[in-house]
């Protein structure tokens, strides 16, 4: 069930950690992530109410090994992937149950990446790892609406190849979706590790691999059954979105729970609509958008809230790893969009990580994108 935005409340919202474990694990920053929680947790022991948004690939399961796979769409191979990252990252999993213990609530909205987490099993290991010293934390399948304040999404829904078909169903089965960007995603790594290039995670992408391919070319028929096996591993996907495209609104009950009218959320879920051949399609035609998809998904969000009465001033995003802060529309003191960029090392070149959206929710709402350490292209904030 989610929570109202109390007033009083301040909510901080980070995305994007993609903790991971072993050697593709893009994130090393776990102490600075610690002592920021810790911050958090002073904070609330000294009265403040607080509640920590982790607004999506906050854990990174594609890119866990286990039992010589990454890729494991069941819940026990979840469960054993949730294990190594908790003991890849114990600073941070402790930090983070040191500030539920203190009284700072944490939702979790599932990204693409941590899809697992939609699995009750799954959340609930996560659960006993963060509240074992009591605590408050609740799941938001696929966005979080703060009435009068904002509307948070993880965004991989308005990103055609990494959107998951039958979103609010995905925890129900045996087996877990895998978005077409996660197949992709995997089939570099294992051409990376076919041509032994040995190339980081941050730098991975078709232009990289084919690189490597021209060094290795006595390799390249190696790559033929792999290959073949992702391009229908992507046709399932396909076959899953067209599906998809054709399901039913949302539940009467889901809409409810976040305070939207039944067909407001219906609209979103059908807005976001695309299937893997449509990127594609659009990637081989070299159509492309005049501004951030992404800045295009809170545009959308925002007309659809803003036609059922419940617009909010703030639209908080994440998945694209650039942290942001921009108007929504023509007018500068109109809705806003943010987005928590990434504490990882897949940020793109340039971009400033360890930032933050903190929201306050008394009195007129504010929203400030931060930084938790020192970069000259946000306000610094050391707590």
């Amino acid at each position: 069930m989610t929570r109202s935005a109390d007033r009083g409340t301040t909510a901080v919202v980070i995305s994007d950690l993609h903790l991971a474990a072993g050697r593709h694990d893009p994130f090393s920053d776990d102490l600075a992530l610690a002592a920021f929680l810790d911050a958090l947790a002073r904070r609330a022991a000294a009265g403040a109410r607080l509640r920590l948004v982790l607004l999506g690939d906050t854990l990174d399961f594609a890119l866990v090994e286990h039992d010589g796979r990454r890729l494991d769409p069941t819940v026990p191979g979840a469960l054993a992937r949730l294990e190594r990252i908790a003991g890849a990252h114990s600073d941070v999993f402790a930090a983070l149950a040191r500030a539920a213990g203190a009284g700072v609530a944490i939702d979790i909205v599932p990204g693409n990446h941590d899809l697992e987490l939609l699995a009750p099993a799954v959340l609930d290991v996560l659960r006993g790892l963060l509240t074992g010293r009591g605590g408050s934390v609740t799941l938001h399948p696929w966005m979080l609406h703060l009435p009068g304040v904002a509307y948070l999404e993880h965004g991989q829904q308005h990103h055609d190849i990494n959107r998951v078909p039958r979103l609010l169903e995905a925890g129900a089965g045996e087996q877990l979706p895998l978005p077409a960007g996660t197949i992709y995603g995997e089939h570099l790594l294992a051409l990376n590790d076919l041509f032994g290039a040995d190339i980081p995670i941050e730098r991975l992408c078709a232009r990289s691999m084919l690189a490597a391919a021209r060094r290795h070319p006595a390799r390249l028929a190696r790559a033929v059954r792999p290959s073949l096996a992702a391009v229908r591993n992507l046709a399932r996907c396909q076959r899953a979105a067209r599906t998809a495209l054709r399901a039913a609104a949302p539940s009467n009950a889901y809409a409810s729970a976040r305070c939207l009218p039944r067909e407001t959320v219906g609209a979103l879920q059908h807005a976001t609509a695309s299937t893997p051949a449509g990127a594609v399609r659009r990637r081989l035609l070299g159509r492309r958008a005049h501004e951030p998809y992404m800045v295009g998904g809170a545009r959308s969000a925002y007309d659809l809230l803003a036609a059922a009465g419940q617009a909010v001033p703030f639209y908080v995003f994440a998945h694209t790893h650039v942290a942001d802060d921009r108007p929504l529309t023509s007018n500068p003191a109109g809705p806003r969009y943010l987005n928590a960029g990434t504490w990882s090392r897949l940020a793109p070149h340039g971009a400033r990580r360890c930032s933050y959206v903190e929201l306050r929710c008394d009195g007129a709402p504010t929203a400030k994108l931060l930084c938790w350490l020192t970069d000259p292209r946000c306000t610094p904030n050391r707590g």
